[in-house]
């Protein structure tokens, strides 16, 4: 289906009417305008080539405007698409594949309560989902004709599942607007009622996309957006979320930092040296020669706390506290911990047994190379540095000599607006 939410009416007159018994030829899409719509996708937003030149194209009176089904096949109506520009028509085509790679077909089967009553509702909401983002993007839409969340009354920059909620709401009155929205009819491919003629699965004159080959595309194009995004920052907001859920799957970020430091602490403890404060048994056997003896090591950590300005002070006591729960779990002493808290200079440094003890103190600008710098200079030196910051800070040029760094970065929720760090380091991000 067109996000477009009119269709076209047909036209006719008395004069233009076929006498009854001649047959009518159905018109055929233009070959010449479905290759320059896939040119211009291919040339203004390049990320969606790899599967926009992979889906079949067919032909069909099934659906008014476009559909795709389910096996990723994409139907078009060729009267519809023969009026179109070049780039309404490669609008629209992108929408439709959005709908695929946002795997619309498998959310609805999770939230879709009555299938025989709600495809409808829920083909609104994913064309809500998908238009508020191709609108902002700059495509050859218009916001006042496509279903899009101002129309319905929404915020933008939400998901199919929250505009399905709240077109379920008994409260919802929607828009002035929303009244006129019609039936999207986009096909299973969006989750929607699936279109009558609808080709099956097995058919091998339009062979479909397999579930894997749909994942391989998926995880391409989540790529290829965000290498997109990093080189030029203009993909609208909720791709940029899609693409990053596809590539950074959610993981917990309690769990990273427990064996990071964990891995850490232990590498400490395992290390031996020789020391010539015991002496070896072995070397009394030599007269008057005394030799080295070995002993191992105790880990020592040192946390850096960052108390800029730009810190929330819940943000430190529980990122904090996070990393002492981990170091006792791991028999770590407390009296092996010792916190610094740091803006442009170090305030605190202390032994402390509870996040509640750490003094916040500064509030200005940040500086962890200074933190870094005063925790290793700590006797003993420690193994470990844990270092909790929201990023925003300079870094030593090389890392420091015989100590692991971990950089706990605080409040990272998202890939784009994750602070770079040093490539010596161990990172975490910690939302």
């Amino acid at each position: 289906m067109s996000p477009v939410a009119k269709k076209p009416q047909a036209r006719s007159s008395p004069s233009s009417k076929k006498p009854s018994g001649v047959p009518t030829v159905p018109p055929c899409l233009d070959p010449m305008l479905l290759q320059a719509a896939r040119l211009w996708v291919a040339h203004h937003r390049p990320y969606y080539a790899s599967i926009l030149y992979r889906c079949p194209i067919i032909e069909s009176t099934i659906t008014p405007t476009f559909a795709v089904d389910k096996h990723w096949r994409i139907y078009i109506n060729p009267e519809f698409a023969n009026s179109l520009s070049v780039s309404r028509f490669a609008a629209i085509l992108i929408h439709e594949i959005n709908h695929l790679l946002r795997d619309h077909s498998e959310r609805s089967k999770v939230v879709i309560a009555h299938p025989s009553e709600d495809h409808q509702r829920w083909n609104i909401a994913a064309d809500a989902e998908i238009n508020d983002d191709l609108i902002a993007d700059g495509l050859d839409l218009n916001p006042k004709e496509c279903i899009s969340p101002s129309r319905l009354g929404l915020p933008d920059d939400n998901v199919a599942e929250y505009y399905y909620s709240q077109l379920l709401a008994p409260e919802y009155s929607g828009s002035s607007e929303s009244s006129q929205t019609d039936d999207p009819h986009c096909g299973s491919g969006s989750g929607g009622e699936p279109l009558d003629g609808e080709l099956p699965s097995e058919s091998e004159e339009h062979l479909g996309v397999s579930g894997v080959e749909a994942r391989l595309l998926r995880d391409q194009v989540a790529r290829e957006a965000l290498k997109h995004h990093r080189q030029h920052g203009n993909l609208p907001g909720g791709l940029v979320e899609w693409a990053m859920a596809i590539c950074e799957p959610k993981v917990d970020w309690r769990r990273v930092l427990d064996g990071m430091i964990r891995h850490a602490v232990a590498t400490a403890a395992g290390t031996t040296d020789y020391s010539y404060r015991r002496f070896s048994r072995r070397g009394q056997s030599v007269d008057g020669i005394r030799f080295p003896g070995m002993i191992r090591h105790t880990p020592t950590v040192a946390v850096v706390v960052d108390t800029s300005g730009s810190m929330g002070d819940g943000d430190i006591a529980s990122a904090l506290s996070e990393v002492q729960g981990i170091l006792r779990s791991a028999s770590v002493a407390d009296d092996c911990v010792t916190v610094l808290t740091v803006d442009t200079q170090v305030g605190q440094t202390a032994t402390v047994t509870d996040a509640r003890q750490v003094r916040v103190m500064g509030r200005g600008g940040t500086d962890m190379c200074v933190g870094i710098t005063a925790a290793t200079q700590l006797r003993p030196r420690p193994n470990t540095i844990v270092v909790l910051t929201d990023g925003y800070t300079p870094w030593p040029q090389r890392p420091p000599a015989g100590t692991q760094i971990i950089i706990g970065i605080i409040g990272a929720s998202t890939v784009v607006s994750r602070p770079s760090t040093p490539e010596w380091a161990t990172t975490v991000f910690i939302e």
